[in-house]
């Protein structure tokens, strides 16, 4: 019976070490390319406006967070001075309303980042401004009457670099006013994005399984 010839333990792992290096540069460019076609970029984009029968949202998932008639919603961290009370038919229809009246104007800060807030924004003037940041970071704005039509005005993050956590209404001429009513909000919920560890992983998993198969293998003497 004729045996196997002998197995050269230095040639076999220099050939296994060929193999293993073939098997990663296959998958690594794999692994890249899934990276590529899975992950959710940030698309280059801007806050949408919009504007909407009404004086109060309609937007889905959206909710009314500040009436100046009752308690702030949960979304809500605080509401800054800088506006005046007032009561009467406008902007919202009825029960008070605020009018930011100088320079400094009114901030009011969330709880969470946002995707969406929305105004009854009063008697739209060219003074009137508007801006949305994340912290202390401007996200956009300051708008003014050129994005209104006298109507509910939404604002939408169209990506996640765009949330926002507070909004400043103020006026940049320092005279009254900026009247505004029924602010509501929506929380953001970002899309996950895959994970790059996860992905590497999964490049080391096919190259734990390129070794061993089972021509990677030497056979045993007979």
């Amino acid at each position: 019976m004729r045996g196997h010839s002998p197995v050269d333990p230095q040639g076999f792992r220099q050939v296994a070490t060929k193999t293993a290096r073939s098997a990663l540069s296959f998958a690594l460019p794999m692994v890249a390319m899934l990276l590529g076609v899975v992950t959710f970029a940030t698309p280059s984009g801007a806050i949408v406006i919009s504007g909407s029968a009404g004086t109060t949202t309609s937007v889905a998932g959206a909710s009314t967070q500040i009436t100046f008639d009752l308690a702030n919603g949960p979304l809500v961290s605080s509401i800054g001075a800088g506006y005046a009370l007032n009561t009467g038919s406008s902007p919202g229809g009825g029960g008070n309303f605020a009018a930011a009246v100088n320079l400094t104007g009114t901030t009011i800060t969330f709880t969470t980042l946002l995707d969406y807030v929305g105004l009854a924004w009063g008697t739209p003037d060219t003074y009137n401004q508007f801006s949305l940041y994340n912290g202390a970071t401007l996200i956009a704005g300051p708008y003014n009457n050129s994005v209104v039509t006298n109507t509910f005005t939404n604002f939408f993050a169209s990506n996640p670099s765009e949330y926002f956590n507070r909004v400043v209404i103020f006026n940049n001429i320092n005279t009254c006013c900026f009247e505004f009513d029924n602010v509501a909000a929506r929380a953001a919920t970002s899309v996950p994005e895959p994970n790059a560890l996860f992905l590497l992983g999964a490049a080391m998993g096919l190259l734990g399984i390129a070794r061993r198969m089972p021509w990677a293998k030497p056979e045993a003497c007979a």
